[in-house]
Formats: structure tokens, sequence, C-alpha cells
């Protein structure tokens, strides 16, 4: 799995910006386990979201196998392909 330059920045019912990720980049391997590890607040549990199909990031993408999950797809066609 590759992700590319994700961002994801929720907004506020003030419109107050806060950023979860910024430009986030990994490379997954395809076998194993992978560990996220973080302080409180720096966007671990959005990641997995994003991962799981849960949310769809502001901008960049996420590559699983050949197929790349834009945001130009919608989640429940998204996840009928999972």
């Amino acid at each position: 799995m590759l992700i590319k330059d994700i961002v994801k920045v929720y907004v506020n019912k003030k419109g107050l910006r806060s950023p979860a990720l910024n430009g986030f980049s990994a490379q997954l391997p395809d076998k194993g386990l992978v560990f996220i590890l973080g302080k409180s607040g720096c966007g671990k549990s959005t990641l997995l979201n994003l991962l799981g199909c849960l949310d769809v990031p502001d901008s960049g993408s996420i590559i699983c196998g050949n197929i790349d999950y834009d945001m130009s797809i919608k989640l429940k066609i998204l996840r009928q392909n999972l």
C-alpha cells in the first residue's frame, strides 16, 4: 500500500481549521504487521480512518494493489471494491 501526500483538515462549527495530517506519505509492506505510534492528537486515528475507507482525504492518494483510491470515488463504491 502506498500513501502519498495525504492531507486531512477538520473544520469545527466556528470555522477553525484543525489539520490532522499534513502531507503524510508512507509505503506499507504487503505482508507482516505495521505499528502506528505517536503522541495524542498526531493523526493516528485519522490515518486509520482513511486507510479503512471510513473517511476521505482532502488531498493526496492511497494506492492499494493497482487501485488508486482517490477522492473522486464515493465511499460506498470504494467499500464494495475492497
